[in-house]
């Protein structure tokens, strides 16, 4: 089920403009400050969040503002569910 929801949440990103990550994990950072460069500065904080809870249960605004696909294979800090390498593997 699981293989479904991140293929999905795939679909999601790229018409939302964000590049797909091959783990399905994604890290958000929130900051202080964001420039007119796009830095951020005074880091909030710093999560590991999946494809689907990004694209499909939310929107990756509320998740932080700078949002770039990582090679993270653990858990979601949010929902908690597997990374897509995991799920491919008889996961969930």
């Amino acid at each position: 089920m699981s293989i479904k929801l991140y293929a999905m949440a795939d679909k999601q990103a790229t018409r939302k403009g964000y590049p797909i990550s091959p783990t399905g994990m994604y890290q958000c950072e929130e900051y202080d400050i964001i420039d007119e460069n796009g830095k951020g500065e005074g880091l909030i904080e710093r999560m590991n969040i999946c494809a689907i809870c990004l694209f499909l249960e939310d929107e990756p605004y509320n998740y932080g503002d700078l949002i770039m696909p990582t090679s993270y294979d653990g858990d979601c800090d949010d929902c908690g569910i597997d990374s897509r390498f995991y799920c491919d593997e008889g996961g969930e």
